[in-house]
């Protein structure tokens, strides 16, 4: 089984309910934490949350419904630390 330690993980919808449920296990895997959402204040909350725990987290405020705001996320996140890279190959 492959570790997420170290890896980077990106995470849609990661200021509550199942998304904010999704970065548990690579928190705690490790991971640093790339998290999106639209809901700034509970973004920054869930956030501070698992900086608490000593996680490295970094937010992203950005409406998915756009392409151009996806396509402006993804160069940041390639700009601050590379290509995010799936199973499949990278993004």
């Amino acid at each position: 089984m492959q570790t997420l330690r170290d890896k980077r993980v990106l995470v849609t919808g990661a200021a509550s309910g199942i998304g904010k449920a999704i970065v548990t296990r690579p928190a705690a895997a490790g991971a640093e934490l790339l998290l999106v959402d639209v809901d700034e204040p509970r973004l920054v909350e869930t956030a501070s949350e698992l900086r608490r725990g000593r996680r490295r987290v970094r937010t992203y405020v950005v409406d998915l419904t756009s392409a151009s705001r996806i396509a402006g996320l993804r160069e940041e996140v390639h700009r601050e630390g590379g290509p995010i890279v799936s199973r499949g190959g990278s993004a």
